[in-house]
């Protein structure tokens, strides 16, 4: 997958319930994956917790098979082309 382009990546950011939402696991789940260096906010120490969805979403391809992966890897390499396209 590529880079995001930096002003695109300010706007993909969800909060802790959101990105629990993501995973499908409970707050209290994110904010343990926070506490144990799994998963980083984009500032420490804020509250409430933000966090890059990109991030989110490479937490979640742990969770899948390699093909899964793939269409995930595919997918996001087309809103990327989407994204540039629009910017002209």
């Amino acid at each position: 997958m590529g880079e995001l382009m930096p002003e695109l990546a300010l706007d993909l950011t969800c909060t802790t319930d959101e990105a629990a939402r993501m995973l499908g696991v409970q707050p209290a789940t994110i904010r343990k994956l926070v506490q144990r260096g799994k998963l980083k906010p984009i500032q420490a120490g804020a509250h409430p917790m933000r966090f890059h969805e990109p991030d989110i979403w490479r937490r979640q391809q742990v969770m899948l098979t390699p093909e899964q992966r793939q269409q995930l890897s595919d997918a996001w390499d087309e809103v990327e082309a989407i994204l540039k396209a629009k910017r002209g």
